[in-house]
């Protein structure tokens, strides 16, 4: 079942859905822009930019909108001195950073679950994209994976920046889990992700710490 991280994650997601460099540009610069990257400096790459594609941008900015403080969240894309970010390797990285939190493809893979995060690549680990789970998968009849996503990296007119949400059917063939054309890399499991929860509200707090009165 999923879980808090999760939901914060797939609803971050579903908020931008419909929205590119050129349609709802400030809703999708909330999510593929982060705030050290505010500026007219960076404007070329983000809006007017017919070789970037924006699915692995996206997914970090869903994490870093449900609360991820991490550098790969909030540091600056072009660090001064510095080469470019990756953001497909940034989820990877994420995933990383607690016990179980990235889990490579293999056919015993569990499904995924709200707001996991999948990289997917061609045979030879090229033309990766990346996707955000916003509802748990579904195992069919034969196995295979039905799942509900939102993913950057769709053509807008004029880029590939534009945000959409799908329904993805994953079919595991030769022990591979495979999307069309390409495989799945692994995934980030939202629930392992280092994204703080907020505290529960002061009653919840007192009631689970107030005893209960002796009964007479």
């Amino acid at each position: 079942m999923s879980g808090p991280r999760g939901a914060l994650v797939a609803q971050a997601a579903l908020a931008h859905v419909g929205s590119s460099s050129v349609s709802h540009v400030d809703v999708y610069q909330d999510v593929v822009r982060r705030p050290a990257d505010a500026g007219p400096m960076l404007d070329q790459f983000y809006l007017h930019n017919r070789d970037m594609s924006s699915c692995g941008l996206f997914a970090v900015g869903c994490i870093r909108l449900a609360g991820c403080v991490e550098a790969e969240c909030v540091a600056p894309y072009f660090p001064h001195g510095g080469p470019e970010r990756d953001a497909v390797g940034d989820v990877q990285r994420l995933g990383h950073k607690t016990a179980a939190g990235w889990v490579d493809a293999s056919p015993h893979a569990p499904p995924f679950k709200q707001g996991d995060v999948w990289v997917i690549a061609n045979a030879q680990g090229m033309d990766a994209h990346v996707g955000v789970c916003i509802a748990d998968a579904v195992v069919q009849a034969d196995g295979s994976w039905a799942v509900q996503t939102c993913e950057g990296g769709q053509y807008s007119g004029s880029d590939s920046s534009a945000i959409e949400a799908f329904t993805r059917t994953w079919h595991l063939l030769g022990g591979k889990w495979l999307l069309g054309g390409r495989e799945l890399v692994g995934y980030a499991v939202a629930e392992l992700l280092p994204i703080p929860l907020p505290a529960p509200p002061e009653d919840v707090q007192q009631a689970a710490t107030t005893p209960d009165e002796p009964h007479t």
